[in-house]
C-alpha cells in the first residue's frame, strides 16, 4: 500500500509523476503530531496540496527523510522536486492518490 504522487495542473492533467508508488517504511509514524501535513494524507483516498501547503509539506518530507531507508529517501527527493515545481508554477498541485 502506498500513494501515486503526481504534479497536476488546475484541470487535473498530469505534468510529472513519481517514478513508482511512494511507500514509506511505516505508515503509523506518519500520524505523529510532529508532522503538520503528512498526518493528513489518507492512505485510502486522494489528498491535494497547493503551492502554499507545499511549503509545510517540504518541511515534513525533510523530517521524514531522516528516518527512512535509502530507497524511500530517493522517493522523497522526487516528491520534493514535485513540490518545488508546484511552488514555482501557478495553478499546479501535488496530489497523493491513495489505494
Amino acid at each position: 500500500m502506498g500513494w501515486t504522487v503526481i504534479l497536476e495542473d488546475y484541470r487535473g492533467n498530469e505534468i510529472k509523476k513519481l517514478s513508482k508508488e511512494f511507500t514509506p517504511t511505516s505508515f503509523a509514524h506518519l500520524e505523529s503530531e510532529k508532522f503538520k501535513t503528512l498526518r493528513y494524507i489518507d492512505p485510502y483516498d486522494d489528498t491535494t496540496f497547493n503551492s502554499i501547503m507545499c511549503k509545510e509539506l517540504v518541511s515534513d518530507l525533510n523530517e521524514l527523510w531522516k528516518d527512512e531507508s535509502a530507497d524511500v529517501r530517493k522517493q522523497i527527493e522526487e516528491i520534493l522536486e514535485l513540490t518545488s515545481a508546484c511552488m514555482d508554477e501557478p495553478h499546479t498541485y501535488v496530489k497523493f492518490y491513495g489505494d
